[in-house]
C-alpha cells in the first residue's frame, strides 16, 4: 500500500518519522493477519494519513474505493500515547472494509452493514486489543444483544434504513450507537462458534455469517425478561378466543 502524509508547515519532523514507524508496524501487524490475496487487493489502494491541528483525541479513518484516509490529532505525539497499536488497529479496521467493498461484498440491507462493521472491529482488535474496546461484545449483557436482534428483525433485509440512526444515534428501544454493539456481537458469535479468526473471514458472506450467528445465539443466549414477556403476549394474543 502506498503511503502519504499530508501536514502543514507546523508539523515537527519528528512526528513525520514517529507516524511512518507506525505506518510500517501496521503494514507488518496487518500482513501477518491476511492471504496473499487480500494483500494484493490492499496494495492497490493507498493510505493518506493527515496530521490537522485540532483537539480530537482519536485517531479516525475512513475507507473507499480509492484508498483510506487516516486522520492523526497532534496530542497523539505530545502526550506520547500509543500511536503505533492504534494506528494499526484503525488502518486494520478500514482496510477490512476495502477487501469487502473490492470482493464485491459491499452494503446494501442492515444486514450487511452490521456483518461488514463487526469483521472491521474484529480485524481491528486483532492488532490493537483495545480497538473500539467500547463495543467489545464480551463486555456486553448476551440478553440485551439477543433483544437488540429481536427488535431489529424487521429492518435486517431493508435496503433503505437510516444508517446514521442505526450507528451513530439511536434506534428505536435500543440505547445509542446500538449498530456498532450488535455489529461486534453477531461476528464475534461466528468468529468464537466456527474458532475462525478475523483475518479468515474478510470476504464471507453476510448470509453465512449472521444465519450461522443467529442461530448459535437463540441456541446459547437466554431471553430477556423482556423478550420472555413479550413472547408469552404473543402466545397470548395467539390463543385468544374471538369475542
Amino acid at each position: 500500500m502506498s503511503f502519504s502524509i499530508i501536514h502543514d508547515s507546523s508539523t515537527q519532523l519528528e512526528h513525520i518519522g514517529t507516524l511512518c514507524d507506525a505506518q510500517q508496524f501496521a503494514s507488518a501487524q496487518i500482513n501477518e493477519r491476511i492471504s496473499p490475496a487480500f494483500r494484493k487487493i490492499l496494495e492497490g489502494h493507498p493510505i493518506k494519513a493527515f496530521i490537522v491541528n485540532d483537539q480530537g483525541t482519536q485517531i479516525s479513518g475512513a475507507a473507499g474505493r480509492a484508498g483510506v484516509k487516516l486522520v492523526i490529532p497532534p496530542a497523539y505525539f505530545e502526550n506520547q500515547q500509543p500511536l503505533q497499536e492504534e494506528y494499526a488497529g484503525v488502518l486494520a479496521h478500514e482496510s477490512a472494509h476495502i477487501v469487502r467493498k473490492v470482493s464485491g461484498a459491499d452494503s446494501f440491507t442492515l444486514a450487511d452493514h452490521l456483518v461488514d462493521e463487526g469483521i472491521a472491529l474484529h480485524f481491528g482488535r486483532s492488532v490493537d486489543p483495545n480497538h473500539g474496546s467500547s463495543f467489545d461484545c464480551r463486555s456486553q449483557d448476551a440478553s440485551l444483544m439477543r433483544n437488540f436482534l429481536d427488535l431489529s428483525q424487521g429492518s435486517m433485509r431493508q435496503n433503505h434504513f437510516d444508517y446514521a440512526r442505526w450507528f451513530h444515534r439511536r434506534p428505536l428501544g435500543m440505547y445509542p450507537q446500538a449498530g456498532y454493539y450488535m455489529a461486534d456481537f453477531i461476528v464475534g458469535s461466528y468468529l468464537e462458534g466456527t474458532g475462525k479468526k478475523p483475518g479468515d473471514i474478510l470476504t464471507t458472506s453476510t448470509g453465512t455469517i449472521m444465519d450461522y450467528a443467529q442461530q448459535r445465539i437463540v441456541a446459547t443466549v437466554p431471553m430477556s425478561q423482556m423478550q420472555a414477556d413479550r413472547w408469552q403476549r404473543m402466545q397470548a394474543n395467539s390463543t385468544a378466543k374471538p369475542a
